[in-house]
């Protein structure tokens, strides 16, 4: 039977969400401060692998990465990154602010840790990315920072939600979780525009990207292209567009050699549950996305390959979020 968190452990998880939500609160201030006509975008994303809708319910495994959810808004930045190498000479600088949690469980639950299986993990996070845009091109410069643990309230957030709809399982084996650890990543990207086909209000465009990432959460380097078509097709990556309305349909490939992860090499300072990742890993997304006005809409479906030995072939989830941007 999983322990029950103790009041220490709530207690210091409302303190460290503290600190992480200071973080983000103070970049938000200073971007604030020094933005010039800033157009904001609040943007709030929930992922679950519940959200396949065209799969029957049994086969939808409530596993791996189980469980997201993303709240975030981007603004003009501060004249310090204004005057920066990044956004030197760019058509567009701006701030990405995200604060979220994610729940991670194995293939196969137990009271204890069965062997091959990945560990529980929860994670709690604030990132901030600094971004320019010149000539179709788009650079960016993410630091990610959070916490893994029984402060992270995984545990509590997988209990509401499975109390919530009955036929729900009851989790077990968060009791083996990976221990509280402060994370970090650095993540630097670039993607560029390519027209592919416009006829009117129809277009399809192009959108080849790498990134490179370095940190105790996740060192990779990867590369893919997404295909964004539809109707008056908003800008990839500032979701600017002159009219009113817009459809647009999406899909996208991506390759990533994995060289470490949190959430299946375990602890990095301490002994815990632990898998040998996947080295080579891929990715393959698509989905729809609705614009009226200010409001957007958006549903995906993202679908892994492989992530350790023991693990499923595939893992597909799910992610539904709504947009808001003040014309």
């Amino acid at each position: 039977m999983t322990p029950a968190l103790s009041r220490d452990h709530v207690n210091d998880g409302l303190h460290i969400t503290s600190m992480i939500l200071l973080l983000g609160s103070l970049v938000v201030h200073a971007g604030q401060a020094g933005a010039q006509e800033a157009r904001t975008t609040v943007a709030v994303f929930v992922d679950n692998d519940y959200f396949v809708f065209w799969r029957p319910p049994q086969e939808r495994t409530d596993t791996d990465f189980t469980h997201g959810t993303r709240v975030s808004w981007t603004m003009g930045p501060p004249e310090s990154i204004k005057s920066s190498a990044l956004c030197r000479r760019s058509d567009a600088c701006g701030l990405f602010i995200e604060f979220g949690q994610e729940l991670y469980t194995p293939g196969v639950e137990g009271p204890s840790p069965v062997p091959g299986e990945r560990p529980f993990a929860g994670w709690l996070y604030s990132s901030v990315t600094a971004s320019s845009v010149k000539d179709r091109r788009y650079r960016g410069v993410e630091l990610t920072l959070g916490v893994t643990g029984p402060v992270a309230l995984a545990e509590e957030s997988q209990e509401w939600l499975h109390r919530a709809i009955p036929k729900f399982r009851r989790p077990v084996g968060w009791g083996n979780q990976l221990s509280t650890e402060l994370a970090f990543a650095v993540v630097a990207s670039q993607s560029w525009g390519v027209p592919l086909l416009r006829q009117g209000s129809f277009a399809i465009i192009g959108v080849p990207e790498v990134a490179v990432g370095a940190g105790t959460l996740r060192s990779s380097l990867g590369t893919g292209v997404r295909v964004r078509a539809g109707y008056n097709v908003p800008d990839p990556w500032r979701g600017r567009s002159a009219a009113r309305i817009s459809l647009v349909a999406f899909a996208g490939l991506k390759g990533e050699l994995l060289a470490n992860s949190l959430f299946l090499s375990g602890n990095t300072y301490r002994g815990s549950v632990r898998v040998d990742p996947s080295h080579a890993l891929g990715e393959w997304e698509r989905g729809i996305g609705v614009r009226l006005g200010s409001l957007s809409i958006e549903h995906r479906v993202t679908t892994r390959t492989r992530e350790y030995r023991a693990g499923a072939a595939t893992h597909s989830y799910g992610s539904i979020g709504m947009m808001w941007s003040p014309r």
